[in-house]
């Protein structure tokens, strides 16, 4: 009775051990697209709110993932929407101030409204915290996110993600001084871009009103010769009005 008792315990204690490495093996290959969030080389750039996101295809078939829902896929680094989970140390999340873009399918081209990982691929880009959420608070925050994601079978009538992937919880320390750094160096530079414009604008009027003056003592100056043609004038005033009509053309 003993001996069957251990042996009893035994097989439950392979059968468990079975199933957890089914369990593990499964979930492995289940997981089809990974997605990392990490620390930029730079430390300056690191504590300025700068994380980088790092997608890989683990599967042998393309995936397709919303681009108004992938932090890599929006204009110029900037996120399309809410998208990432910024929570600082208190455990309150970050105000979102960025954009908020609201895309409308293309029946004859669905293909825009994703962006395509083939098997096997990593893309990465970088997206500036700082641009999109208020961290003027600074310190401590844990940034996530969930990535939506489907087959080709998304480009067809339902085109719905049915699968997420995770990404783990990244540790970002965030530095005020250098936030607010970066945004001076963003206005002085508008402000500098926005001087040169007007720069720009006011010699392209004054060279407007150079031709205009131009065009208008060339067309005095016909008036003039053509007057004299007609008309018997002293020559004293010809003169004088042939010189005024000159320095306008000129």
């Amino acid at each position: 009775m003993i001996f069957r008792g251990y042996r009893s315990i035994a097989m439950c204690l392979i059968t468990l051990i079975f199933t957890a490495v089914a369990m593990d093996s499964w979930a492995s290959s289940s997981q089809k697209l990974e997605v990392t969030l990490s620390h930029p080389a730079s430390k300056t750039k690191a504590e300025a709110g700068v994380v980088v996101v790092t997608i890989k295809n683990a599967s042998d078939e393309p995936i397709l993932m919303p681009i108004h829902f992938t932090p890599i896929s929006g204009p110029d680094g900037r996120l399309m929407g809410p998208v990432l989970n910024v929570v600082d140390a208190a455990g309150k999340k970050a105000r979102y101030k960025g954009l908020a873009f609201k895309i409308f399918p293309d029946p004859a081209h669905p293909e825009k409204m994703y962006t395509r990982v083939e098997p096997g691929q990593i893309i990465a880009g970088e997206v500036n915290l700082a641009l999109d959420y208020d961290l003027t608070k600074g310190g401590e925050y844990k940034v996530s996110y969930e990535q939506p994601y489907g087959g080709l079978e998304l480009l067809g009538d339902k085109g719905i993600p049915k699968e997420a992937a995770e990404s783990n919880v990244l540790d970002v320390w965030v530095n005020v001084s250098l936030i607010e750094a970066s945004s001076f160096s963003k206005l002085s530079a508008q402000y500098n871009g926005l001087r040169q414009c007007e720069a720009e604008e006011s010699d392209s009027l004054q060279t407007a009103n150079i031709k205009a003056l131009s065009l208008l003592g060339n067309a005095l100056l016909k008036s003039i010769q053509a007057a004299i043609s007609s008309q018997p004038m002293r020559w004293a005033s010809i003169s004088r009005l042939q010189r005024m009509a000159s320095c306008c053309a000129s």
